[in-house]
């Protein structure tokens, strides 16, 4: 049989690591994950409502398994003016809050409250566990987004219990296209005008290839601005060789597993308004990870859960990623993980020189006097190494990309921050 080298293959590709199965438009949405994915599910084009940017099968399934008598009393089985009277407060809290935030808040809806996402449980609940297991990861391609041009298709949409949470064009380079012409395209045909492309509806929207990947958090028409989610590769951009797949294999096999994504939706993305000091104008911006970050602030957590608190850890950076803001930030948020015992403390400093920056900050807690140190060359590969004898001795968790951080008032160069 030979290989489909095409976007569509490249799309069956992605579709089958993610739900067991290539997800053909005409196929139908998927019920239950099938075997052989990493528990997501098919999306059906026809299930998009283009009004309210929804997935409305999903949706209804997520809220008839999860809140029964909610879905009961929003009538979501039937177009009538309960339902509808419903998925526009959804709407407007989406448009007013983000879809993030929605997500992790929920909305009210008259006298009841509903519960859009469960997050990840802790370990040895198990009523925390079954929530977060009925969340409902779908992905649909070809979805026909626009109600004013509907020959308009998105390769790849993303959806969390129904709200879309991000967009994929892909592009494949035995055709002559690269991301770059993702990117184009996006810039080009992507009318920010349209209700899934408002800034808040989507966290991100990735242009990806075999080589590389980029995403954006604010399409802008032509001012959209992407930035690299590479992994880095021999110092410097792009991403290493893959005996087993594709170079950006790890986009859908690491960073878009349910696991991985509850993690970000819960923790790293968000949604804000910034007031400029001098102006006092206000304006909307959106965050998602990097690769690099969302890679390094795990593993500080792994490296923290194995050894505990009391260390110390030293993050350089390049010049133009600012100041280490969000990547710290994310770190602090996530310290206190579950089982974790003590009180926390946090130091922080930052010190430009040259061409490069660092980041330091300590974790600490009573009775802990050991030491490490996390370092990063500048030229995007990390090295580490431990503060005393003792401590070079012991094991320590490989490092294999930068962590870059900024401010959010440096316009997010290194986090993924709306422009």
């Amino acid at each position: 049989m030979p290989t489909d080298t095409s976007e569509r293959g490249l799309e069956r590709r992605i579709c089958a690591i993610l739900t067991g199965s290539p997800c053909d438009p005409a196929g139908g949405a998927g019920e239950a994950p099938a075997a052989g994915g990493v528990g997501w599910l098919c999306g059906d084009p026809k299930d998009y409502d283009r009004g309210h940017c929804l997935d409305l099968a999903q949706l209804a399934a997520f809220l008839r398994a999860t809140q029964p008598d909610e879905a009961e009393a929003f009538a979501l089985d039937a177009d009538c003016p309960t339902r509808r009277k419903f998925l526009l407060r959804l709407q407007r809290e989406i448009d007013r809050r983000g879809t993030v935030d929605v997500l992790r808040k929920g909305v009210k809806h008259g006298p009841r409250g509903i519960e859009l996402f469960y997050g990840a449980p802790s370990p040895g609940n198990e009523r925390a566990r079954e929530r977060c297991e009925a969340n409902r990861f779908s992905v649909t391609r070809q979805l026909r987004y626009s109600a004013a041009e509907t020959g308009l298709a998105l390769d790849l949409a993303l959806f969390v219990n129904g709200l879309p949470i991000a967009t994929c064009e892909l592009k494949n380079n035995l055709t002559k296209q690269t991301a770059a012409d993702a990117v184009e395209q996006y810039r080009r045909d992507r009318s920010p005008q349209e209700k899934l492309f408002r800034l808040g509806r989507c966290a991100a929207h990735f242009a990806v290839d075999e080589h590389e990947a980029r995403f954006c958090t604010h399409l802008k028409g032509k001012e959209s601005w992407f930035l690299p989610f590479n992994r880095g590769w021999n110092d410097g951009a792009g991403n290493p060789p893959n005996a087993d797949g594709l170079k950006t294999d790890y986009l859908w096999r690491r960073t878009l597993t349910r696991e991985s994504l509850t993690d970000v939706v819960e923790n790293y993305a968000q949604f804000f308004d910034e007031k400029d000091e001098r102006s006092g104008r206000k304006t909307r911006k959106q965050i998602w990870p990097r690769y690099h970050q969302l890679d390094v602030v795990r593993k500080l957590l792994a490296d923290v859960r194995e050894h505990g608190a009391g260390k110390r850890y030293l993050i350089q950076h390049s010049a133009g990623s600012a100041s280490p803001t969000p990547s710290p930030g994310w770190r602090i948020r996530r310290s206190a993980w579950p089982g974790a015992a003590g009180r926390f403390s946090i130091r922080l400093s930052s010190s430009p020189t040259g061409a490069s920056s660092t980041g330091r900050f300590a974790i600490r807690s009573s009775g802990s006097s050991r030491s490490r140190r996390w370092s990063a060359t500048p030229s995007a590969r990390a090295t580490c190494a431990a503060s005393s004898k003792a401590a070079r001795r012991s094991s320590f968790p490989p490092c294999r990309s930068s962590p870059s951080f900024s401010k959010r008032s440096a316009a997010g160069s290194a986090a993924g921050s709306s422009r």
